[in-house]
């Protein structure tokens, strides 16, 4: 990758994320949820959301 690349927004990777803290600044950290399959925990500094990966929005 040269020096003029850049990484895809969060809010271009993960639709619904518009208005939140992730939506420029990426985040920290992310964890699935084995239980649902489709549950996302986003994470930047001390806030989270729960991101739903088949609708596309914050739980």
């Amino acid at each position: 990758m040269n020096s003029s690349s850049h990484a895809p927004s969060p809010r271009v990777i993960f639709g619904g994320l518009a208005g939140t803290i992730f939506e420029h600044g990426g985040f920290d950290a992310a964890m699935v949820e084995p239980a649902s399959g489709t549950g996302l925990y986003l994470f930047k500094g001390d806030q989270y959301v729960r991101y739903d990966t088949k609708a596309e929005a914050i739980m």
